[in-house]
């Protein structure tokens, strides 16, 4: 981990540390350790209290073509420290340089030149760090794929539906004020939404029905331009996206159905609910075992781990569960929004449509 950057301020001291490859960044005042955090992004802030300066707020921004990072100190609200300084020697160097210190003049040319080096490969790391390359490499891979098992059309359709469920969330997420970090495409399987966890139980439920809701006004829309035109791709498009929403509308961890009977049995408190839970999730697991489900299979794997691992926090759970009208309210939403979604699939299905008979097929399996 290297020293990023450093100032003085009220009589403290201040310093950043990061590394590119884990990620991690920590804040000391005074030699102590007042925060740390994972961030893979060129900015970075950071709201914490010193006993001696009080409610203080950092702030700041890593241009790493050009070598330099600007930081903002503001104290109640106001800026107290602003600036830019040169980034600190990498990681793995000999020295590093005080953040006060100008870069020399008179620097010979190889020097230099490795120095350059080292700021792009440290900009190359961190924007692949950062997701970006890797959400471009995983959607291009994911399109691909979807692509060869099927068509570009439909590959186009099946990334458009990904893309706006999870968009759902992330809108969803920051309406809480909930740090995200984007989405991912992950090929053959679906898409995630990464961002950090839920506050509360409410948050929980929001969070993984908006999705679906995202998912259903698309699923809407495309069913009425498909009844409005007679177009073969927006019926079909329509169809897959109810599908698809359906499907992560089943009440499996970490599917978004799953998380929300989640948020429902923590807020009951009832240890008999959430040993039913587990219970109904080994029962989904042998039957998608039998009739050859691979993907539900590892889903509901991965989502009774999670339960276990869970089931001791059901008594001391620190999240503000539903009250009994949110409970109410949570569970018609959920199972409403199935019935809307494969109302739609069968109405579509009915109109013989070419192609829409899969999704009707896969739900009787």
């Amino acid at each position: 981990m290297k020293k990023l950057f450093g100032f003085d301020y009220g009589g403290s001291t201040f310093e950043v540390f990061g590394s590119n490859w884990t990620g991690l960044e920590r804040l000391v005042v005074d030699g102590m350790e007042v925060a740390r955090k994972r961030n893979f992004r060129f900015s970075s802030s950071y709201d914490f209290t010193t006993a001696d300066l009080g409610a203080l707020a950092l702030r700041f921004d890593i241009q790493a073509s050009q070598g330099k990072v600007s930081y903002q100190l503001k104290r109640d609200g106001t800026s107290v420290v602003e600036s830019s300084v040169a980034l600190q020697a990498p990681e793995g160097s000999s020295g590093t340089l005080p953040a006060s210190t100008p870069v020399p003049q008179a620097v010979a040319a190889a020097p230099r030149r490795r120095e350059h080096l080292v700021v792009w490969l440290a900009l190359a790391t961190k924007i692949f760090q950062s997701g970006k390359a890797l959400k471009v490499v995983l959607a291009g891979v994911a399109v691909s794929g979807w692509t060869v098992l099927y068509s570009l059309p439909f590959a186009l359709a099946l990334t458009a539906t990904l893309v706006f469920h999870e968009w759902g969330h992330l809108r969803a997420m920051r309406r809480f004020g909930i740090p995200t970090k984007g989405m991912y495409l992950i090929p053959f399987v679906g898409g995630v939404a990464v961002g950090e966890q839920a506050k509360t139980h409410w948050q929980d439920v929001y969070i993984s029905m908006m999705g679906p809701v995202f998912g259903l006004v698309m699923t809407v829309a495309c069913y009425l331009l498909y009844l409005a035109t007679s177009n073969h791709l927006v019926g079909l498009v329509a169809s897959v996206s109810a599908l698809v929403n359906v499907f992560n509308l089943l009440p499996i961890h970490p599917l978004d159905g799953g998380r929300v009977v989640k948020a429902l049995v923590f807020s009951g408190r009832r240890r008999w609910a959430f040993l039913a839970l587990i219970v109904a999730s080994a029962a989904f697991f042998a039957v998608s075992l039998q009739l050859g489900l691979a993907l539900l299979t590892f889903f509901i794997v991965i989502g009774a781990i999670d339960l276990m691992v869970s089931w001791g926090q059901i008594a001391s759970d620190q999240k503000a569960p539903l009250d009994r009208y949110g409970i109410v309210f949570s569970g018609v939403w959920y199972l409403l929004t199935i019935a809307v979604f494969i109302g739609i699939i069968i109405l579509i299905a009915d109109s013989k449509l070419p192609g829409s008979e899969i999704a009707v097929h896969i739900l009787r399996s």
